[in-house]
């Protein structure tokens, strides 16, 4: 994950910037499927359904996922790992598409309500053998809202981090939304006062599989890439995560 932390203040940036490297490394190592010695990915590698006990960093990141999925009638799902995988945006850095048959076969392994977290006991269960998390699109804006703590904990009272492109602001910044058809153009400035600006497009993660464009934005419904005409977009919270 690229990042990079702009403040304003005496401190040392060299002691900052090391604060911050150990932060996101710390939790890439411990909750990125990506990362095989994660807590993510030997969830993913055991394929007991009964429940085991886990940190409360990865209960607490599930509990919110799955928070969401229910509240979006499953259009956002962590299980959907094997599909993203499939389609080439995964640890195994697949080459070409998956089939029909294939993608019908990772849909029966998928499902937010095939996952169960419980924070009382500190367990997390999956009723397929075969369930696999992606945490992707919760760590970088949690690493982000992690760091700004760090910072905070520093006595940093002005800072902007950039998480792969996730903006979280202390104090007051002026940040841009690049445009897609023209990224050394922004679409919009804006400043950004103790929030958080995260954008997703497709304009950018897209691969050729088999002499096809495919982005990555994978729908947990159909287990494929989403038909969509959006090409960007861009969300302001008081949190990145």
């Amino acid at each position: 994950t690229t990042w990079s932390i702009k403040f304003r203040g005496p401190q040392d940036a060299a002691k900052l910037q090391q604060l911050i490297a150990a932060e996101v490394e710390r939790i890439e190592s411990t909750l990125s499927h990506w990362r095989p010695d994660s807590s993510t990915s030997q969830f993913n590698s055991s394929e007991t359904t009964l429940a085991t006990e886990q940190p409360a960093e990865l209960l607490a990141l599930v509990s919110r996922a799955l928070k969401i999925s229910r509240q979006t009638d499953g259009a956002y799902d962590i299980t959907v790992a094997p599909l993203v995988d499939a389609w080439g945006f995964g640890p195994s850095g697949r080459k070409s598409p998956p089939t029909d048959a294939e993608v019908d076969d990772l849909l029966q392994r998928t499902g937010f309500e095939k996952l169960e977290v419980d924070e009382s006991e500190n367990t997390l269960r999956k009723k397929h053998p075969q369930l696999h998390l992606d945490l992707g699109s919760l760590l970088q804006g949690y690493a982000a809202d992690r760091c700004q703590q760090k910072l905070k904990d520093a006595g940093v009272t002005e800072s902007l981090i950039d998480i792969g492109g996730e903006l979280l602001a202390q104090g007051s910044w002026l940040v841009a939304i690049e445009d897609p058809s023209n990224p050394n153009t922004p679409l919009r400035t804006l400043r950004l006062e103790n929030q958080a600006l995260a954008t997703s497009g497709i304009y950018r993660a897209k691969k050729l599989l088999s002499g096809e464009p495919t982005h990555h934005l994978i729908s947990p419904r159909t287990g494929r890439p989403y038909a969509t005409t959006a090409t960007l977009c861009a969300v302001i919270a008081p949190t990145a995560v």
